[in-house]
């Protein structure tokens, strides 16, 4: 996809701190027209800047005394300029560099203002959030490639692919790659249990329970009551894949699990004790925040979306979500039991005890049950809780699935959620 490209209209005295903003902008990913880069010697000017106009998504007007009190406005290039402009074919956006009499046909257009050079950074991140944000629409306006998928395991995929690329980069320290870094945080819960069984099983990943947590979504939905419509999968494919991009920060601080010091040294949550004195949904919004200042344009674009959807959880698609976020960890411990079969040692049930609290958890069906959910959902977890179903799957994985008391979602698919994706995923 070609760049998004910025027209810089300026006058020559201006060269210093437009040029600095060119280089800005190329930085940031933009295409950039300006005269000294963009004319060859020789060349006509005034066909260079129409044929510059023509190749630009926007303009930036740089005002100041010097350039509203020279003669550009008269050059033979200001007809085309001006009719471009009129006929709404090119966005303007007024840069003020100084003090000056705004041309009439600017004034009615919200300026940028770079008057201040101590307030310098702060105009060019209210400069490229604007210019961002118009890349973003226009590329959103553009037809996509390829029809959508409807799975939300392979929205979720593609999702997490295109992240690959993405990392956060502090001073001194190299960039910590997003995606890289959701492989290898652990799911903690699962980690300090089999840390005290001793077991040689390793915990799956945040990443791997996004997956999971895709799956079941493609799984459990069609065979409930929902209103959810084609926008909603989409959009719920969205909250999936980028719920968990907090942890890349904070690691993974389980919500029903005591730890102790040695335990967060062993998942490596150090600050967890201070951490938890925040809300869990204001500690989330600061480190999406702060990943968010990071990400490239589109991946910006999707995360505020995801996050005003987060903030919406009363209603829409997030109560699904969440509690589909809730029911995953259970259906991990069957899915755990599915992987170890035959290999849990001579006393396999002091695993289902150590992973009791995955069992007794309340929090799953008073979630789904004060939101009004359908009731099969709270049915299947309730089944999934039940230590003795898991067990008797473990023993004996077909008898437990041709039970009569089978009686809530289709018995190949609540397997297929439990087995369709393997436990880890690489």
């Amino acid at each position: 996809m070609s760049k998004y490209n910025v027209f810089l209209s300026h006058s020559s005295r201006d060269k210093d701190i437009v040029r600095r903003i060119d280089r800005q902008l190329k930085s940031a990913g933009f295409g950039t027209w300006l005269d000294e880069n963009d004319i060859a010697f020789g060349k006509s000017i005034s066909s260079e800047i129409q044929s510059g106009l023509d190749k630009s998504d926007i303009i930036l007007i740089f005002l100041s005394e010097y350039s509203v009190s020279s003669k550009w406005v008269e050059a033979e290039w200001q007809a085309k300029f001006f009719e471009s402009i009129s006929k709404d074919q090119i966005g303007v956006v007024p840069i003020l560099l100084s003090d000056c009499k705004i041309p009439a046909f600017l004034r009615d257009k919200k300026y940028v203002d770079f008057r201040k050079m101590g307030e310098f950074d702060a105009s060019l991140a209210l400069l490229l959030s604007f210019l961002s944000e118009q890349r973003s629409d226009s590329k959103a306006s553009m037809p996509p490639s390829q029809p959508i998928n409807g799975s939300v395991l392979s929205s979720v995929r593609e999702i997490l692919e295109d992240l690959e690329g993405e990392s956060i980069s502090f001073p001194f320290r190299r960039g910590i790659k997003i995606v890289k870094t959701l492989k290898k945080v652990p799911r903690s819960g699962k980690q300090v249990r089999l840390k005290s069984l001793g077991s040689e099983g390793k915990p799956r990943s945040i990443y791997d329970h996004v997956l999971s947590l895709a799956h079941l979504a493609d799984c459990v939905i069609p065979y409930i009551e929902h209103n959810l419509k084609a926008g909603d999968i989409r959009d719920l494919g969205l909250c999936i894949a980028y719920h968990e991009l907090n942890e890349v920060i904070l690691g993974d601080i389980p919500s029903y699990t005591s730890l102790t010091r040695g335990t967060r040294r062993m998942i490596g949550v150090f600050a967890e004790e201070r951490i938890r004195s925040v809300a869990p949904d204001e500690r989330e919004k600061i480190a999406n925040e702060l990943i968010w200042m990071f990400l490239g344009d589109k991946h910006r674009a999707a995360l505020r979306a995801t996050m005003d959807i987060f903030q919406k959880s009363q209603s829409g698609i997030f109560p699904i979500f969440r509690a589909l976020d809730k029911m995953d960890p259970i259906v991990a411990v069957w899915r755990y039991l599915h992987h170890f079969r035959g290999k849990l040692g001579s006393t396999p049930q002091t695993f289902n005890k150590v992973m009791k609290d995955f069992y007794e958890n309340p929090d799953i069906k008073s979630y789904m049950a004060e939101h009004k959910l359908d009731s099969r959902l709270i049915e299947t977890v309730a089944y999934l809780q039940d230590r003795s179903n898991s067990w008797e799957y473990y023993v004996n994985r077909d008898s437990v699935f041709q039970n009569s008391r089978m009686t809530i979602i289709p018995q190949d698919a609540l397997l297929s959620a439990i087995e369709g994706v393997p436990l880890f995923s690489e």
